[in-house]
């Protein structure tokens, strides 16, 4: 690709072939990626690589990534793989992600899992809460659930009753977020709306608002 001269054109030409190869053979491409010195090039070509391979290997590619020392590049992988797998089988990348090396590709591999599970099951990223250790993860995952469409409830009732008084100000302070706003969902319901639904169904007093 002599003919691009910008390091970021020839990163992205170079990452839509690294793409389609890994259509065409997945681990081949995977190999080629881990090959290349670390640098722009490869961290593009292990995002391409994982946004495959997330899809139609996941496992192998779990593997792999477990497997390769902390660097800009693997972390796209780990990324790249856990927002993908995360929407198709979110347990089973959980469960990979909780086995990882502690440092900042787990820490980032668990916030997106987290994330995820927060809009799928509420209730179940709720329980993670008691898992974490208070700092950013636990923060970011008691705003998430405050001011998720799917979880517009009171953090007090639900999430609250045990979070010390600056995590319960948070969950309030993302709720209000929400319900100022008052954002739709899908179907045309407003947060407060969501609200009431989320409430009956989990058996949560409803927010006064």
């Amino acid at each position: 690709m002599p003919s691009l001269a910008d390091i970021h054109d020839r990163s992205r030409v170079h990452a839509a072939i690294v793409r389609r190869w890994a259509e065409l053979d997945g681990h081949g491409a995977f190999e080629y990626a881990n090959s290349l010195g670390e640098g722009e090039m490869k961290v593009q070509a292990m995002a391409a690589v994982a946004e495959v391979l997330a899809h139609s290997d996941p496992q192998f590619l779990a593997a792999q990534a477990a497997t390769m020392p902390s660097t800009r590049s693997s972390r796209e992988l780990i990324q790249g793989l856990t927002s993908n797998w995360a929407e198709t089988d979110v347990y089973s990348a959980l469960a990979w992600a909780e086995k990882l090396p502690e440092g900042l590709s787990k820490n980032d591999a668990l916030a997106i899992i987290r994330s995820q599970l927060g809009r799928q099951n509420p209730e179940e990223a709720a329980a993670q809460l008691s898992q974490l250790p208070p700092g950013d993860s636990r923060n970011s995952l008691i705003s998430n659930l405050a001011a998720s469409g799917d979880c517009v409830i009171r953090p007090s009732d639900c999430l609250g009753n045990s979070l010390p008084p600056a995590e319960k100000t948070l969950a309030m302070s993302g709720l209000a977020g929400c319900l100022g706003t008052a954002r739709s969902d899908s179907r045309g319901k407003s947060c407060g709306e969501i609200a009431g639904r989320r409430s009956a169904e989990s058996g949560c007093p409803r927010s006064g608002v």
